[in-house]
């Protein structure tokens, strides 16, 4: 039993000092400044990042848009849909800010501008690295635009945010 332990006790010993001492590796799946912002193709790929956000329209959003009108009507049959007659208060105009449509739609918006605004100036931050980055800088604005105009539509008078890193008094 002895000679077997000695025999384990050493080759753990050689294993332990005789390893790879090395441990620098190169990762491959990291991005990092050095690798990417150099090529139209990671724009584009950082770009998504912005249009993300507009997954969720057909979310809050749609509902205040639609049941508010007479485009969309949801129906109650019982208590099912009732939903505490959020639904009949958007429909009947007798809704106030407390409702989650009008919540709910104020922070998707304003998530797809703070998203926007993100990108935008990882852009503006990366213009020296690809030549033609501009362009994207350009059609990230327009997206900005889109929902302030959804914004202004709905809301009225909003504060404008046009940078990601600074909040602006109000």
């Amino acid at each position: 039993m002895n000679k077997l332990i000695n025999i384990f006790s050493l080759a753990f010993f050689f294993l332990v000092t005789l390893s790879c001492t090395d441990l620098d590796e190169e990762l491959y799946s990291q991005v990092t400044e050095d690798n990417f912002f150099n090529t139209e193709d990671d724009f584009v790929s950082a770009s998504g990042a912005a249009y993300t956000n507009l997954y969720g329209i057909f979310g809050n959003y749609f509902a205040l848009q639609e049941v508010t009108s007479d485009e969309m009507v949801v129906p109650q049959r019982g208590q099912d849909w009732y939903d505490n007659g959020a639904w009949l208060r958007l429909h009947q105009h007798t809704y106030d800010y407390l409702d989650p449509a009008i919540g709910g739609g104020w922070n998707f918006l304003f998530q797809g501008v703070n998203g926007t605004n993100r990108v935008i100036e990882t852009f503006e931050a990366n213009v020296d690295n690809f030549g033609d980055a501009e362009k994207f800088v350009s059609e990230l604005k327009v997206l900005r635009a889109l929902y302030y105009y959804w914004l202004l539509d709905t809301y009225g008078n909003v504060p404008i945010v046009d940078k990601f890193t600074v909040a602006p008094d109000f």
